[in-house]
């Protein structure tokens, strides 16, 4: 989603679809990670309880994938009023866009999903994420268009 990158694509291969893949979406993700780190370093400041120490793969894991003791510890923190607890529940949220064939419900989805981030006042890092699936919705929408058969 390199904007230089897409540019030269479109000047050199102007007869292609252009598809951005699920992959390389999900990996801009990492923007709860960064939440998660701002967070941390607030609860050091204020000298409050490590909640969130060592748990930087609970967050960038899907839910599903989480077993044993971290899903416990997992649990435990998303019971907390945390920032970056809902940035997690977000990413959750957005992965679930990758569920549609449809490109019009993939649309419907994406807008909803955009508009919620960019309401919460708390979490810049999530927006920028938010607002590069804007810019880019079309190409995102092609890897529908496509029937999910290129990455």
């Amino acid at each position: 989603m390199w904007t230089p990158y897409i540019t030269v694509i479109a000047d050199r291969l102007n007869e292609a679809v252009h598809v951005l893949d699920r992959f390389h979406v999900v990996a801009n993700l990492k923007a709860v990670d960064e939440v998660r780190r701002t967070e941390v370093k607030k609860l050091n400041d204020e000298n409050k309880p490590a909640y969130l120490k060592n748990s930087r793969w609970l967050f960038l894991k899907k839910k599903k994938r989480v077993r044993g003791a971290a899903r416990v510890r997992l649990r435990e923190i998303l019971g907390m009023n945390l920032r970056t607890v809902k940035a997690y529940l977000l990413k959750e949220d957005f992965d679930h866009l990758w569920t549609y064939k449809c490109p019009h419900w993939a649309s419907t989805v994406t807008d909803e999903w955009t508009r919620d981030v960019m309401r919460h006042r708390s979490l810049p890092e999530l927006k920028k994420f938010a607002r590069t699936i804007r810019e880019n919705k079309e190409l995102n929408l092609n890897y529908f268009h496509a029937q999910k058969a290129f990455s």
